[in-house]
């Protein structure tokens, strides 16, 4: 996994768990079960997120392409979101809107150092992380020659040969 586990269950793990009660304690194996069904609902677009947890029987012509009841339930995945952290530190005396993700980019920069080393081939580009409602979102921005022209921008360097961004 290219992240590192002592952040995942120190941190983010930690982090939920102060926040939820102790029989409701989030473990390393069912954040992994959450973080593989948020990563596949990013991928599917058109649906309701609640509807893949619905009871109705699947209809491969009509509604979502999956259901996620026999992993998860649907209200165990909503309550590990709302109690997603990212940080450990305290907010600063001064206005930061990204002080929450500062952690996470700082550990994921440390991280891909010690552990992965590029081609000598590589390509360092502009991308966007998209979001569209700039009141929730610090550093919004909108560039209409995007193809996703909302959300934050960020340099990115990616290896041409293995195509892993770093």
């Amino acid at each position: 996994m290219f992240f590192p586990h002592s952040y995942i269950e120190n941190i983010i793990i930690a982090g939920i768990n102060k926040r939820v009660e102790v029989r409701s304690r989030v473990t390393f194996g069912e954040f992994l079960i959450w973080l593989g069904i948020w990563l596949l609902l990013s991928t599917i677009a058109g649906y309701s997120k609640g509807k893949f947890w619905s009871d109705n029987k699947f209809d491969q012509k009509e509604g979502e392409p999956y259901r996620f009841n026999d992993l998860m339930s649907g209200r165990r995945f909503d309550g590990i979101l709302a109690n997603m952290v990212y940080t450990d530190h305290s907010a600063p005396i001064f206005c930061d809107r990204f002080w929450e993700a500062r952690q996470i980019i700082q550990e994921w920069n440390d991280w891909m150092s010690k552990n992965f080393i590029p081609s000598w081939i590589n390509c360092l580009d502009k991308s966007m992380s998209i979001w569209h409602s700039r009141w929730t979102c610090p550093g919004w921005v909108f560039y209409p020659i995007k193809p996703h022209p909302y959300g934050n921008e960020y340099y990115t360097m990616c290896c041409c040969m293995s195509g892993i961004l770093y």
